[in-house]
């Protein structure tokens, strides 16, 4: 017989408990559903919940392995990840999350850059597998909803320092500027203007530069660094990555700044 809402939402929080027992794995943890689509299971009230950033991160090592089940399995996260945009604009499309996040007073259906970004990379990964424009025309349209200010419904702050793409943007939210968010998608315009040589991505590209520069000083922790504006310490994890990201920013670039971070 057919579980009632009440049965179903019993049986999911019995089978994490189990599972986390199991596993050793934390409250929060990533699991597949039938598609080979990934979802994040959060202790809690926000259970599972698909997650752009995750599902775009998925496709993308789906994209590096070679075995059928994979491509299978990367072109089902790409279907998904065109089926959940929504517009902004004639020219743009929003990938929102769709459940609250206290950490950052977000209000679903919240924006994030990042979202944008690491979609822009798993649909150059798709026009990569199959010629189909169609992919650089979905990453094209990720990537101007960064010409948007958060104010206007977009994922950006834009100011004399230059373009802070947003990880966590919510209108009347506090900006929290979390860097490993705005590297990433500085990471994923690098991407796209070296495939197609793109004046918007180039621009964009500088402009987000500018406002790392300016700002960099201020995740500086006496040689640590700090995972948003406000002060919050990054973990060991994210500090790793920060400093990855730097460095391919440096590659990029050949701005001593980011080497000099780096090496900090």
């Amino acid at each position: 017989s057919k579980l009632s809402a009440e049965q179903t939402e019993k049986l999911e929080k019995h089978e994490i408990k189990i599972y986390q027992k199991i596993s050793g794995k934390t409250p929060q943890y990533f699991a597949f559903d039938t598609m080979g689509i990934p979802y994040v299971v959060y202790e809690g009230k926000l259970g599972r919940q698909y997650n752009t950033v995750i599902v775009a991160q998925q496709a993308i090592k789906f994209s590096d392995q070679k075995d059928s089940i994979s491509r299978v399995s990367f072109f089902n996260c790409i279907d998904w990840l065109i089926k959940n945009h929504t517009p902004l604009n004639d020219s743009s499309i929003l990938f929102s999350a769709y459940f609250d996040w206290t950490g950052y007073q977000m209000t679903s259906p919240w924006r994030s850059a990042m979202n944008q970004g690491r979609a822009m990379q798993a649909f150059i990964r798709a026009y990569e597998m199959t010629n189909d424009t169609l992919y650089l025309e979905f990453a094209r349209k990720s990537m101007n909803a960064l010409y948007t200010d958060v104010k206007n419904g977009g994922v950006s702050y834009i100011d004399s320092t230059g373009f802070w793409f947003e990880e966590y943007a919510d209108v009347g939210a506090p900006q929290s500027r979390v860097l490993n968010g705005m590297l990433v998608v500085l990471q994923a315009l690098s991407d796209f203007r070296n495939l197609t040589d793109d004046r918007n991505a180039n621009f964009l590209f500088l402009k987000g530069v500018d406002a790392v520069k300016s700002t960099l000083h201020l995740y500086d922790n006496n040689g640590y660094s700090n995972y948003d504006i406000n002060g919050k310490p990054s973990t060991p994890w994210y500090h790793k990555f920060h400093i990855d990201l730097l460095d391919g920013l440096y590659t990029e670039t050949r701005e001593p700044i980011f080497k000099e971070y780096m090496d900090k």
